[in-house]
């Protein structure tokens, strides 16, 4: 990973002081990429983030090939899917500067040979801000293949079982129009917004015809990209490639996951190799290649324009969005060739676009109110998050798909990264630093929200841990039946303490040591092999009245050692463990709330007593009995949530395998 420099502002409190700094940014990062990783469901994963001031990170998990023997890192080249089509936006825009296209020109005036319905009414601002009503033409009739659509003919799966042929059918772009022509449109042009790769298709077609116009004549799409706008931004790893391959020999591999059988004809969960998709299918509208680095320098050049690539009027035109729509079922704001997403987490907004092509799925976004762009690169989709994985306010709307029918994508994560690194720049609490006490009995508290990177050790001393006292105005997604979305506005507590990193104890609690987390706050823990409350010591006592959330492979919410020893871990009926339990030494555990997890216990004198509800019950290891006392006949054992089935049907209304 590479580190620089980084100074902030607005983290208070003497537990904070490393909150300002590089290192707590990298450890943010490198936590919540770990957390995801750690889920064993994606192939690869990069995260890059810069910030205005100009440092950089990147963090990388997984592995750069199928095979799974090379590790991943931040130094390859992905396909990025759908984000193509904000550098064919910016080729069109750039022509309108040049007075070649009009934004109110109509399809009719330009290609009036292919006979697109309502080419009369429909415009290039139409096309550019998916308000022309057209079908997409993946999802029409291929013209092979009787019975198959053009996307279950590009995709081939059932072919690779036997030939290794993939993404690859031989549609022109002109092909692929006719094709989407064939069907009723969606709706009168101009009257609403919704998602169609034709558009774009359309768009590549006609700058094309406009370059004509210009003194160097005509050029391809490929070309108006690739030295119009790739190569006065210096992006060497960027390129609108017109064959299968890669332009570097360091490139990410990935596959393809296969749910749906019935549609694909191939056995369900097949892993089918799409490093080498064909590009004449997505073309205009998906067929580029990029790098994390070059992601970051054009997700801010998407937002702010810094380099003049189209003038400040048509920018600021670019990214107004006339009609409120979706991408991949997320409600969103869709301007020129940019669309502004909301983070459900924080309730902030984020201009950019996300692409899925084959087994890559790409985010690149900025966020103006953090000053920092972000770029997303996983590779082996699509996978289901772990239960642990945290949706952000999309837990309703998606928990049917991404748990059981596969879909962790970019968006997601993006959702979790924005969140975290917002915390950690914007955190005002102060948790009293107590570090190994003398055992004079004094106390320390957690105000408001605090951010730490390291363990806090409690020993000989008291800490109280309150309500933060400051929310995130964030949002909750509902979606219908058929997956129509809404957002609805809400707020959300911001954690009290929340701990970022790997194989560490976020709370510590040692010899003598008491904590009490009252009913409000919330302690979170985002890491790997982690605890969020580690009891070590000789009568260390845990009060829980409020939330405890770790998050991550092996990382649980209370641990209790074999070293320790008269410890009463009390929790209480107002609280809610997200997380294992494991307990072990001499302690008694009073248990009275929710734990969303599993007791696991060792030894022989461990006492549990309570009527609280355990979602995974109490399991005891080797040889382990509950110490005499101990009644856990009252405790309700409430099974995890059923996989809930989705039909063919229901499965294809899902987003698109492809491109998004």
């Amino acid at each position: 990973m590479a580190v620089l420099t980084l100074a902030l502002s607005g983290c208070g409190g003497a537990d904070n002081e490393e909150a300002g700094t590089s290192s707590s940014i990298e450890q943010v990062l490198g936590a919540v990429v770990d957390m995801a990783v750690s889920q064993d469901n994606v192939q690869g994963l990069t995260v890059g983030l810069r910030k205005d001031s100009g440092e950089v990170w990147f963090r990388s998990g997984g592995y750069r090939d199928i095979a799974k023997t090379t590790a991943m890192n931040a130094d390859l080249q992905y396909r990025i899917g759908s984000a193509t089509k904000t550098f064919t936006a910016t080729a069109v825009l750039q022509l309108v500067d040049q007075g070649l296209i009009g934004l109110d020109d109509t399809v009719a005036t330009w290609l009036p040979e292919l006979a697109v319905p309502n080419d009369s009414t429909i415009t290039v601002r139409h096309l550019l801000e998916m308000r022309s009503g057209l079908r997409d033409y993946l999802a029409v009739a291929s013209k092979s293949i009787a019975g198959t659509t053009i996307l279950q003919e590009w995709s081939n799966f059932d072919d690779v079982m036997k030939t290794g042929v993939h993404g690859n059918a031989n549609y022109s772009p002109t092909d692929l129009v006719n094709a989407a022509s064939k069907r009723v449109p969606y709706f009168a042009s101009g009257t609403a917004m919704r998602y169609s790769n034709t558009n774009y298709v359309l768009l590549g077609l006609i700058a094309e015809k406009a370059s004509c116009k210009a003194v160097k004549g005509c050029r391809s799409v490929e070309t108006l990209i690739n030295d119009g706008i790739v190569k006065p931004l210096g992006m060497a790893g960027t390129y609108f490639p017109s064959d299968n391959k890669f332009t570097s020999t360091k490139y990410a591999e990935a596959y393809q996951q296969v749910l749906d059988a019935e549609l694909y004809r191939v056995p369900e969960g097949a892993r089918i190799d799409m490093t080498f998709t064909d590009s004449r299918v997505p073309w205009a509208a998906g067929a580029m290649l990029s790098t994390p680095t070059d992601e970051l320098v054009w997700a801010r050049e998407l937002a702010l324009n810094e380099k003049k690539l189209i003038s400040d009027a048509l920018f600021k035109e670019r990214l107004t969005a006339k009609s409120d729509g979706s991408v991949s079922y997320i409600p969103v704001r869709y301007g020129m060739g940019v669309y502004h997403l909301p983070s459900l987490a924080t309730g902030s907004e984020l201009i950019g676009h996300s692409g899925l092509v084959g087994g890559y799925n790409t985010s690149i976004f900025y966020s103006p109110s953090l000053k920092l762009a972000l770029s997303v690169n996983i590779t082996g989709v699509l996978a289901n998050p772990a239960s642990w994985f945290p949706l952000y306010g999309a837990e309703d709307s998606y928990d049917g798909a991404f748990r059981f029918a596969g879909g962790f994508n970019t968006q997601t994560l993006v959702w979790n990264l924005e969140r975290n690194l917002r915390l950690a720049i914007e955190n005002t609490g102060s948790c009293s630093t107590l570090g190994t006490a003398t055992g004079d009995g004094s106390s320390g508290s957690c105000d408001g929200d605090s951010v730490r990177t390291h363990s806090l050790s409690v020993q000989g001393r008291s800490l109280a841990i309150k309500p933060s006292g400051r929310v995130f105005n964030s949002m909750n997604m509902v979606t219908d039946a058929d997956w129509n979305a809404t957002l609805q506005s809400t707020t959300d507590a911001r954690p009290s303490l929340v701990t970022y990193g790997s194989q560490l104890s976020g709370l510590a609690v040692g010899d003598n040591g008491k904590v009490e987390l009252q009913a409000g706050a919330i302690l979170e823990t985002i890491g790997v092999d982690s605890n969020g409350i580690a009891v070590t010591g000789t009568g260390g006592n845990v009060t829980v009245s409020g939330v405890v959330r770790s998050m991550g492979r092996n990382t649980v919410a209370l641990r209790v050692a074999d070293t320790a020893k008269n410890g009463v871990i009390t929790v209480s009926k107002t609280a809610q463990v997200q997380g294992d339990m494991v307990l072990a030494g001499s302690a008694v555990i009073q248990l009275d709330g929710t734990v969303n997890g599993t007791l696991r216990v060792s030894g022989t004198n461990v006492k549990i007593t309570g009527s609280g509800t355990v979602s995974g019950g109490v399991v005891l290891a080797n040889g382990a009995k509950l110490a005499d006392g101990s009644d856990i006949t009252k405790l309700a054992a409430v099974a995890a949530p059923a996989a809930q089935a989705m039909s063919a049907s229901h499965a294809r209304k899902l987003p698109p395998l492809y491109m998004q």
